[in-house]
This record gives C-alpha cells, sequence and structure tokens, in this order.
C-alpha cells in the first residue's frame, strides 16, 4: 500500500507559478501572458492556487 498524499510515478510534477518562475527565470507575470495566449496550460490545486506542468516549463525555458 503506498503513502497517503505521495502522487504515483505517472503523475507529471507540477510546480506553483512562483516556483516555475525561479526555475525558468522569468517573472510569475510571463508565466500568466503564456497563460492568457494557450502556450502554458494550467490546474487549480485544492488550495486554489495554479500549478504547471515541470515538463511544459522546461520545453518553454530550455
Amino acid at each position: 500500500m503506498g503513502q497517503v498524499g505521495t502522487p504515483p510515478d505517472s503523475v507529471p510534477a507540477s510546480l506553483t507559478l512562483q516556483q516555475a518562475a525561479a526555475q525558468a527565470g522569468c517573472s510569475v507575470k510571463t508565466l500568466y501572458r503564456l497563460m492568457q495566449r494557450g502556450r502554458l496550460s494550467y490546474h487549480k490545486g485544492g488550495d486554489n492556487r495554479r500549478y504547471v506542468s515541470e515538463a511544459r516549463i522546461r520545453e518553454l525555458f530550455p
């Protein structure tokens, strides 16, 4: 039995916008622009924060 709260390996890693901006070396405002233009998708967590795919951030900001 797995640990409670631990996502399975098949679930892609998600970052908050603040984490993604730090990793990408850009501002959160830049990420919002990408979301508005349809280049970056997101989902809202139970805490009502926006989360983006870590893999997608790596694609957009190599």
